[in-house]
């Protein structure tokens, strides 16, 4: 194997003396492999948006609710 072969070549590369079966079995989780790491790189490139509005509200609602219980405490 050629020192710039990929790991996934050299199982696929492996594969290829195996049964057909097997050899499917193997493309198989390659590509599956190869999905799962591209949807999780192109997660993290994604930021979450900072929702303002919605931190106001939530902030609001524990002031009310924190006075409520304080002022049942009474």
């Amino acid at each position: 194997m050629p020192p710039s072969s990929s790991p996934a070549a050299a199982v696929t590369g492996a594969a290829s003396s195996a049964t057909t079966p097997q050899r499917k079995e193997v493309n198989a989780m390659l590509r599956r492999l190869q999905e799962v790491l591209s949807g999780r790189n192109s997660g993290m490139n994604q930021q979450p948006r900072f929702n303002g509005p919605l931190l106001d509200q939530k902030r609001e609602d524990v002031y009310v609710l924190m006075h409520q219980q304080m002022s049942s405490m009474r």
